[in-house]
């Protein structure tokens, strides 16, 4: 399934402006990321600075990453934390699918899924996908083996997280 990019709102000024169009074998499907990591850095900074006496985000400098992105939490976390960090971190996206699609994403993964059909569009919805870091990786691995349209959103999901800086 071939893709386009097509240029769309900026996404809160956070890394990717763009909707990916998936030329299915029916229909055109689009996908956008919604929501991205965002940080409430001045409750971490505080309380880690009383408690260890340094700031969590100087790991951040001396890679010259700034607060604003979203993969500068993961960075902080890595570096002061064990155990799974990836599921720390939440991302949704928004998109059109099919029926088949949907069931693809219910039945293959643990992704957050909700969704609504079109009143316009026959067997088309507009779906919400939510899920950790840790459990994109392992859908978009689960969807790899996937019907052709499902493969082709999976690697949609795959390249915003890309963009985002996440793999």
């Amino acid at each position: 399934m071939p893709v386009n990019q097509d240029e769309a709102v900026n996404c809160s000024g956070v890394v990717i402006d763009l909707t990916l169009t998936l030329f299915g074998d029916d229909m055109d499907y689009k996908l956008q990321p919604l929501t991205l990591q965002q940080t409430n850095w001045p409750p971490l900074i505080e309380m880690y600075r009383e408690l260890f006496d340094v700031s969590p985000t100087r790991v951040l400098d001396s890679k010259g990453m700034k607060l604003d992105k979203p993969q500068a939490f993961k960075a902080c976390l890595d570096e002061h934390f064990s155990g799974n960090i990836n599921h720390h971190l939440s991302f949704s996206f928004i998109g059109t699918a099919s029926m088949m699609m949907l069931m693809d994403l219910a039945n293959c993964t643990d992704i957050d899924i909700i969704s609504k059909e079109s009143t316009e569009e026959r067997n088309t919805y507009i779906f919400v996908a939510t899920a950790s870091l840790s459990t994109w990786e392992q859908g978009i691995a689960a969807l790899s083996n996937c019907g052709k349209n499902t493969k082709a959103l999976c690697e949609g999901f795959a390249k915003f997280l890309r963009m985002a800086g996440f793999r």
